[in-house]
């Protein structure tokens, strides 16, 4: 569920690990009016589907709508959501996927100076997952503003020192290489 969901290629992926799995299940994408979010929501639970996959601009607005364990809380978005419980649970998968690549090819995050390009929901949680690691974390994105809320969103964890990218694109580069700040909480 997202808006637009016609470029996914999550539907034919999906459905071949299905097929592959003999798991009796469709993996379809519906386009929902972000102004009738909830509606969306409910009517996939009302309409006993098993679970949704969650994508702009929705992963933070279903928060509400779920219940979700701590880490997806803190990461402040939902891809995922369960409706085979008692309540229906929200899952951020972003974070323990990512996490799991670096792990496989052995790649420690402790100390590194990483850098996130991007302000959406996928991005805070890779965020917070590299920070949870021990990382320094920089967030690069087209807007000042949308690099410095998730910066803000992220700093909760700790106050070790991290870049601070400035996001317009022809400063980026440069930036990087050469300046230092503190986290928004330690300044």
């Amino acid at each position: 569920m997202g808006d637009p969901v016609e470029h996914s290629l999550s539907p034919p992926m999906h459905q071949a690990a299905f097929d592959e799995l003999g798991i009796d299940s469709v993996f379809v994408t519906f386009e929902a009016n972000p102004n009738r979010i909830g509606q969306a929501f409910h009517g996939a639970e009302a309409l006993g589907f098993d679970g949704l996959t969650v994508t702009l601009p929705f992963k933070h607005d279903v928060l509400k709508y779920v219940d979700s364990d701590k880490r997806t809380e803190l990461v402040g978005a939902v891809n995922t959501i369960n409706f085979n419980e008692s309540l229906p649970v929200g899952y951020n998968f972003d974070l323990s996927r990512t996490l799991r690549a670096f792990e496989n090819h052995d790649v420690a995050l402790t100390g590194a100076d990483t850098i996130v390009i991007g302000a959406g929901g996928t991005v805070r949680a890779i965020a917070f997952g590299f920070e949870s690691r021990g990382a320094n974390v920089a967030i690069a994105n087209r807007t000042v503003e949308r690099a410095d809320n998730q910066e803000t969103a992220t700093s909760t964890l700790s106050c070790r020192r991290r870049m601070y990218v400035q996001t317009a694109r022809n400063q980026l580069l440069s930036q990087l290489r050469r300046t230092r700040r503190p986290c928004l909480s330690c300044r």
